[in-house]
């Protein structure tokens, strides 16, 4: 792609978007079928209790900003309460988001080539990530980004005037959406100051640019307080967002890992990463040229920014990186441009060698060679249990044990009886479509390092109100990353006498397995 303004202004029709949106199929149709990972449960859990009418984190304890819940809330709604929801809501984001990564490139002015390839670099990258790091908060904030980035692209081929405060305004309103997934990713509001950047004449950097960019984020952000408000839950909200200061204070993550990170996610790209690579390269050459691009200053900012986003969480976890796909996509775009630019000027064997390649670069992608399994297994008939088995999660982690468990528990439980999950495992909530009865699904808020007892007399008290018929007592699931503590929930419970005296006077262990412990009430 040439970083320099392009010729090419005839606009793009609709088949060309069609291609755009519809080029995450080609590497992405696999994911419809993955199993939750850690946080997909959680919050499809949550987002399943709304659906009953609990308010989240009054009635329900709940992390992560509002928008989170809203887009679990969303997937349950349209495909309803199953496993596959959340990802076919993915899918259509990543689609939409391709669709629009391909407008922002033509509106800055670079090759449809570039579009073309950027819309395909998108999905190339998401899906070699896997299922725990797809569907997560902060590529959807990710994807809340590109489509402000996509008004703003519109705005800067307008002079100043009502109609350029307006679409800029509206860039706002998506960055203060981008806010409410996750309020880090308002780091890559930089890229409002591209125009200033650059050195071309491309466009022109108004002070009212800014006005109107943060008038927006600000109107979006009060709406979303006054929602927190009229529906009762801001208290609720405040103490939790206060609480969990501790733990984007605590840890002591390596600073080199906040490097690293952003390589994890090219490395899983496999043959990918060179095209990003390049086309990087080919970008902060353009700076030094005489003409630094605005569409090279809005990508750089882009990429500054969510790195910025996911070092700024402290944690260094991959998925903390993951909006950085959106500046690689980008790259991408412009090393597929490079490279269709020196197809057409090859000739002979050279030109089907270089064609050939960077076919076999894009099908040599994970993401592809998924969905070619997939279509193995669909072939064979394999059950979606044994597809699922292919995913067998890590040593704090197993989808597969937790769906045999919940079968387990069906066995116990009479049909809508409460129980009570103390662990990380939520899913086995959503899994018996039981909302959590007792606030805390999970339990983080008990296991960090600095908790200091505030919600102990709240859940005993919820418990002894009406006891569960069963708890289950999880095992093998201990995060130091996010809990600071390398023990599992059935070790945090002894560090809680009360909560432990409660469990071991009332119940009995009726079922025991490497990951899961069941306890059947026997005081009724």
């Amino acid at each position: 792609m040439s970083l320099n303004p392009t010729d090419e202004r005839k606009p793009a029709g609709p088949v060309f978007y069609l291609a755009a949106a519809a080029a995450p199929l080609l590497f992405g149709v696999h994911a419809l079928f993955y199993p939750f990972g850690r946080d997909q449960g959680i919050h499809a859990t949550i987002a399943a209790a709304l659906r009953d009418g609990h308010a989240v984190y009054r009635d329900v304890y709940n992390i992560k900003p509002p928008l989170t819940t809203a887009v679990h809330w969303l997937a349950l709604e349209l495909f309803g309460h199953n496993v596959h929801a959340i990802r076919a809501l993915d899918v259509l984001l990543v689609m939409g988001c391709a669709a629009l990564l391909a407008g922002i490139v033509l509106r800055l002015r670079q090759s449809r080539g570039g579009a073309l390839g950027a819309a395909v670099g998108l999905p190339v990258i998401y899906y070699a990530q896997g299922y725990w790091y797809t569907a997560q908060t902060d590529t959807w904030a990710a994807f809340a980004v590109v489509a402000a980035l996509w008004l703003l692209a519109s705005a800067w081929r307008r002079g100043s005037g009502a109609s350029r405060a307006a679409l800029i305004f509206g860039a706002g309103l998506l960055m203060g959406v981008a806010f409410g997934l996750k309020y880090t990713v308002a780091a890559a509001g930089l890229v409002i100051f591209a125009p200033a950047l650059c050195n071309t004449s491309e466009a022109r950097f108004y002070r009212t640019d800014l006005l109107a960019f943060v008038a927006g984020g600000a109107v979006f952000v009060a709406l979303l307080v006054s929602l927190l408000a009229v529906t009762g839950v801001m208290s609720a909200f405040v103490e939790i967002q206060l609480y969990l200061g501790g733990y984007v204070a605590g840890g002591s993550t390596s600073p080199v890992l906040f490097l690293l990170r952003p390589l994890d996610i090219l490395i899983q790209a496999e043959s990918a990463s060179v095209l990003v690579i390049v086309g990087a390269a080919l970008v902060v050459r353009g700076l030094f040229a005489r003409r630094a691009s605005l569409f090279a200053v809005a990508t750089l900012l882009v990429l500054l920014g969510f790195w910025m986003s996911g070092a700024a969480q402290g944690k260094a976890i991959p998925y903390h990186f993951g909006p950085m796909i959106i500046a690689y996509a980008l790259f991408f775009g412009v090393a597929v441009d490079f490279m269709l630019r020196a197809v057409r000027q090859r000739t002979g064997v050279m030109r089907y060698a270089l064609a050939t390649g960077l076919a076999l670069i894009v099908l040599a992608t994970p993401g592809f060679k998924r969905n070619l399994s997939l279509a193995v297994d669909v072939g064979r008939g394999t059950t979606l249990r044994a597809q699922w088995a292919k995913y067998p999660g890590d040593r704090d982690f197993s989808f597969v044990e937790t769906l045999a468990f919940s079968d387990v528990l069906t066995g116990y439980r009479a049909a809508r009886a409460p129980f009570f999950v103390w662990g990380y495992e939520t899913t086995l909530y959503f899994l018996q479509d039981a909302s959590p009865a007792y606030r805390y699904p999970y339990a983080w808020p008990f296991a960090v390092t600095y908790y200091d007892g505030r919600y102990t007399d709240d859940l005993l008290g919820r418990l002894r109100q009406a006891p569960p018929a069963h708890v289950v007592v999880q095992k093998g699931d201990a995060t130091p990353m996010v809990t600071g503590r390398n023990l599992d929930s059935w070790a945090i419970l002894a560090l809680h006498p009360k909560i432990e005296a409660f469990l071991t006077g009332r119940y009995a262990k009726v079922e025991d397995t490497p990951r899961f412990e069941l306890w059947q009430r026997t005081d009724d």
